[in-house]
């Protein structure tokens, strides 16, 4: 609540008093790329009509501006004529302090898979958005403790000790810390709680989390896919290319390959076992097979079974019998999963899809994630069409465990065809991110495409 009093101090009679009242919220300039003030705001819940003030005669009235959540000043501006005639204006300005701090937590890297140790970095940001000085009294951590605590053995790399605990108005502190974690699905949440107060000893409790998410883990992953992927009747020869990935850190040795139709597979075509599979790295090799004496609509079902050390996985590929010649049926890759690509949830457990294929899957639940293995460099377009859902499309690339952001195509909403150019991209494995919100589906399938072509 303000208090007004407009005083007539002249020898003269003031005509037709107003007075007119605006906010300015620019008290306080945060450090950090200049911004252009803002223009002041009316208040006219502050504004009044005084009339006629006679010599030495002075007014007052109250007035309150309401849901105050941030500094600010307030400039009244009484107007009026001397004598109703000449133009005459005074001012004065108010200003209110509310103190306020922002606190924003970050993890890196924002997903470990699970049961793996996994060192992350915990960082802070503390800002000083009131116009009045505070000092940081308190910062806790709901898993680690004391973070201003030089000894606390529960962290490493600590730079919290070291930070000014005076925070002038408008600056900022920034801290960060690091822990080993070993966790399992779904997720961790750090919960960090900071105390600061003013000169006067007005105290203010903020807090903020970060979440580690918990990546499913499959140390060892099989994609089969079939050129061509049809055929016609009676049959004909088919090219099978197996993918398998050694998503652990250290080698795997791939002992055997084994087709369900065809039996081991060592020998044939560019297969040849056993081998090591260096960490994170992948084996693809193309053996050929040959189908006869089917039938228009039959559907041949080729599955191969990769054995590494103790770990096992297995992928199918559908091979369509066509009737029509002049028509080349292209079919994505079927999971051998009870439900196609799931789980799928995390960048670690992301579907192994081929490129220059389409690929049907449901937006059934809120996080699909899928990758693709580039085996040189090429130009990289990726297409999602008839994607009912609220959500998102973004693409990483480097390792699952931390992948790196490379870029958004900036729809929010329901936008049924979606596109990211991603360029010219290296060789490497990537992992696209789908993002369900609502408007889930169990029946409508969206169409995921990664074209590729050469430099």
């Amino acid at each position: 609540m303000f208090n007004v009093t407009v005083v007539n101090p002249s020898e003269g009679n003031l005509k037709d008093v107003t007075v007119e009242a605006f906010v300015d919220y620019d008290l306080v300039q945060v450090n950090g790329p200049t911004e252009h003030p803002t223009e002041n705001v009316p208040a006219p819940a502050c504004n009044a009509t005084i009339g006629d003030l006679s010599p030495g005669q002075e007014k007052n009235y109250t007035c309150t501006i309401p849901n105050v959540q941030a500094s600010f000043a307030i400039e009244v501006v009484a107007h009026g004529l001397i004598e109703g005639i000449g133009q005459t204006e005074d001012f004065d300005i108010a200003e209110i302090g509310v103190i306020n701090l922002t606190l924003e937590v970050f993890s890196d890297p924002f997903q470990v898979l699970a049961g793996q140790p996994t060192p992350v970095e915990f960082s802070l940001t503390l800002t000083n958005v009131s116009n009045v000085p505070l000092a940081l009294n308190s910062l806790q951590s709901s898993a680690h403790g004391n973070l201003l605590n030089n000894n606390n053995g529960s962290v490493s790399a600590n730079t919290c000790p070291s930070l000014n605990l005076s925070i002038p108005a408008g600056e900022v502190r920034s801290c960060s810390y690091d822990v080993v974690l070993m966790l399992q699905p779904p997720a961790f949440t750090n919960v960090i709680t900071a105390v600061a107060a003013d000169d006067e000893g007005h105290e203010l409790t903020i807090t903020d989390e970060a979440i580690v998410s918990v990546a499913d883990f499959s140390p060892l992953q099989v994609v089969l896919s079939a050129s061509p992927s049809s055929l016609v009747a009676p049959g004909g020869e088919v090219n099978l290319t197996a993918q398998v990935t050694n998503n652990m850190s250290g080698d795997l040795t791939l002992d055997a390959m084994n087709d369900s139709i065809i039996g081991n597979v060592d020998g044939k075509g560019t297969c040849d076992l056993p081998r090591t599979i260096v960490g994170n790295g992948t084996y693809t090799c193309t053996y050929p097979v040959t189908i006869s004496g089917k039938k228009a609509g039959d559907i041949v079902t080729h599955t191969i079974t990769a054995i590494a050390d103790s770990e096992e996985d297995s992928d199918s590929v559908a091979i369509n019998i066509t009737g029509q010649p002049t028509i080349r049926m292209m079919l994505p890759s079927v999971s051998n999963r009870p439900v196609p690509g799931e789980p799928n949830n995390g960048a670690c457990a992301a579907l192994p899809i081929q490129t220059n294929l389409a690929h049907y899957y449901l937006p059934d639940d809120a996080n699909d994630w899928y990758r693709f293995t580039l085996e040189s460099p090429a130009r990289v377009k990726a297409i999602l069409q008839n994607f009912m859902a609220e959500g998102q499309f973004i693409i990483y690339s480097g390792n699952c465990a931390s992948p790196t952001y490379l870029q958004h195509n900036g729809d929010l909403n329901v936008v049924p065809s979606r596109t990211i150019d991603l360029g010219l991209r290296p060789a490497g494995t990537y992992y696209i991110w789908i993002i369900s919100d609502t408007r889930l589906s169990s029946t409508a399938f969206y169409n995921l495409r990664i074209e590729t072509r050469n430099p």
